[in-house]
């Protein structure tokens, strides 16, 4: 689940999560209007984008809890980069769930690698994607 993110990234996010087990759900909200190339785009790296008004940060959280409290969900992975989510991810870790949070290496505020079993940097993934192109 996360937010806008440009195609480039929503590649590199995926293959650090499929080689942890098969994804069920993957979804990216806007809280504006997109392309309509640019949603085909996003449909076809394999996300549902979801147009939303309001406080995305709410949506995200429920759809998460609703996903958390599903039997046949293991893991939940959150692409953020600020504290917002801390509630969600401690939610999962009671009720069984690993967590995967995938953040910017750079962002100032660490707290949510707290809660994170599995910690991925997508900004460093897109300096080692670079790297296997040459």
């Amino acid at each position: 689940m996360l937010k806008d993110r440009n195609l480039e990234e929503l590649r590199l996010i995926t293959g650090p999560l499929e080689e942890l087990g098969s994804i069920r759900v993957s979804k990216i909200f806007f809280d504006h209007a997109i392309d309509e190339r640019v949603m085909d785009e996003i449909v076809n790296v394999g996300f549902s984008p979801i147009m939303l008004s309001g406080d995305i940060d709410v949506h995200i959280a429920i759809e998460a809890l609703e996903l958390i409290l599903e039997d046949k969900v293991d893991m939940i992975a959150i692409v953020a980069n600020n504290p917002n989510y801390i509630p969600v991810l401690n939610f999962a870790r009671e009720e069984g769930k690993e967590t995967v949070v995938i953040t910017d290496s750079k962002s100032t505020d660490t707290s949510l690698e707290n809660f994170a079993d599995i910690l991925v940097y997508y900004d460093l993934l897109k300096v080692i994607g670079s790297k296997k192109k040459e």
